[in-house]
């Protein structure tokens, strides 16, 4: 499984995801701990998604898991606001595409939140605006 940090200008956001991914059509909670829910692809009956929905000290992050351009781009991006991070583990590319298409659309439906900013760190593509 693969992971990507989802950086957000509302500590709120990381419920939102929850309250989606757990409604989201082609998954279901499969178990939940004390930082992180297991989601099953109900086509294929694997895990596909891991929420750990602790939010993740943002600086302490910085300092490890992140090149310094990148902390240099997300702090430009979030110039001005408060930067919130949580993460999840997926399994393809494919779904998470798809999954977080979805997602922009769930969030643009949400009044609270449509003034939120949302950047995706991929492993593979890189830093992503939502």
């Amino acid at each position: 499984m693969e992971a990507a940090a989802i950086f957000s200008s509302e500590k709120g956001l990381v419920n939102l995801f929850y309250k989606f991914t757990n409604s989201y059509d082609k998954l279901c909670l499969s178990s939940k701990d004390n930082d992180t829910a297991y989601f099953e692809n109900k086509e294929s009956g694997k895990n596909e998604i891991f929420l750990h929905y602790v939010l993740d000290d943002v600086e302490y992050e910085f300092s490890y898991n992140f090149s310094e351009e990148d902390v240099e781009e997300i702090r430009k991006y979030f110039k001005g606001y408060p930067i919130y991070l949580f993460y999840i583990s997926y399994r393809g590319n494919l779904f998470l595409e798809e999954f977080f298409q979805s997602f922009v659309y769930f969030l643009e439906q949400q009044e609270d939140f449509r003034l939120v900013k949302v950047l995706l760190h991929h492993p593979f593509d890189g830093l992503i605006p939502i």
